[in-house]
């Protein structure tokens, strides 16, 4: 009698436990852990985690986004192959870390057109689909979002640059790459320097200058160098990327799928606003520190916006023969 009373318990288990989700018991949250290449408190970060922590809570506790760690936990250089292993569920980044990987990600911002803060959501998501097969096919990762973008701007400490011929000869500061490219097609002497020691070369007299983002040159007090900061980019680029795993979006049931994409997507239009208004704002602020701002004429800026586009569509044809005429062609077709 007791075995036949205990059977019956536990048949009666089972049956409640399989019947748990019908009666509204909540499902597992799935937890998804990010790196980046930055600090917590740098701005991108900052408001990423303002973004993770709102889907987190609309998703109805059913999932996490945390972040891991940076740098310190996988090498930058390494976070996107170590994402498409399935190291790490996702990864925040700039695409030029990882131009050896996947060069196809430089199209953002590539200057056969020219980007700014009207267009860049447009072309960037023009582009985003074919771009994130190429990212699945050579990485095993989903592109999931760009972070807006930012200008890349033109500092010097001793010589205002007022025209394309001012940039002749001057030694200036680059994260290598497309960036490399543009600046000698504008006649400069690109020099490779890491962020970490800009503001050492710049007192040493080692460069005379710096290709930069305007926030990241008060977040390093590098406006205590330089003295001049020319109000045209020399080139605008997608400040950062968040890629997702294959292994982990494969394991993420289909609806939250889709609430992550939709998620993403109202998240692109909101990132365009806030960093824009953080350029802006980055501007001001360097003046207020005593860089003063020098404006091109009208004929300059037009050979300044124009002198970069053939060789960096060389250049990235060269990097990507087999995808980069195809999203070229996407992002031209977008313009019109």
């Amino acid at each position: 009698m007791k075995k036949k009373t205990l059977f019956a318990f536990a048949v009666l288990a089972v049956m409640f436990v399989g019947l748990m989700p019908a009666f509204g018991a909540p499902p597992a949250k799935m937890t998804i852990r990010f790196v980046d290449q930055w600090k917590p408190e740098q701005f991108i970060i900052s408001k990423f985690l303002l973004y993770a922590d709102e889907i987190s809570k609309r998703s109805n506790g059913r999932l996490e986004i945390v972040r891991a760690g940076g740098p310190e936990i996988i090498p930058a250089p390494d976070q996107l192959t170590a994402c498409g292993r399935g190291a790490i569920d996702m990864v925040i980044g700039w695409p030029v870390y990882y131009a050896g990987v996947v060069p196809e990600g430089q199209i953002l911002g590539l200057p056969v057109t020219r980007w700014n803060w009207d267009n860049i959501y447009h072309l960037g998501n023009a582009i985003s689909d074919d771009l994130d097969k190429v990212y699945q096919k050579k990485s095993n990762i989903k592109l999931m979002m760009q972070l807006a973008g930012t200008g890349i701007f033109n500092f010097t400490r001793n010589k205002p640059v007022t025209s394309v011929a001012d940039m002749k000869g001057l030694r200036l500061r680059t994260s290598g790459g497309l960036d490399a490219i543009i600046l000698q097609a504008l006649g400069a002497a690109p020099t490779r320097v890491a962020s970490a020691e800009i503001y050492t070369a710049a007192e040493r007299g080692i460069i005379d200058g710096a290709s930069r983002p305007l926030q990241p040159v008060l977040d390093w007090k590098e406006n205590e160098v330089w003295r001049y900061v020319t109000t045209t980019p020399t080139s605008f680029q997608v400040t950062g990327c968040v890629w997702l795993g294959l292994n982990t979006w494969n394991k993420i049931p289909a609806d939250l799928q889709k609430y992550l994409v939709d998620s993403f997507k109202k998240l692109e239009i909101e990132s365009v606003k806030h960093y824009k208004n953080v350029e802006e704002s980055a501007m001001r602020e360097l003046m207020k520190r005593g860089v003063k701002p020098v404006d091109l004429k009208p004929d300059e800026e037009a050979k300044w916006l124009s002198l970069p586009s053939k060789p960096a569509e060389e250049y990235f044809l060269k990097q990507s023969p087999e995808y980069g005429q195809m999203l070229i062609n996407v992002i031209r077709a977008a313009v019109k």
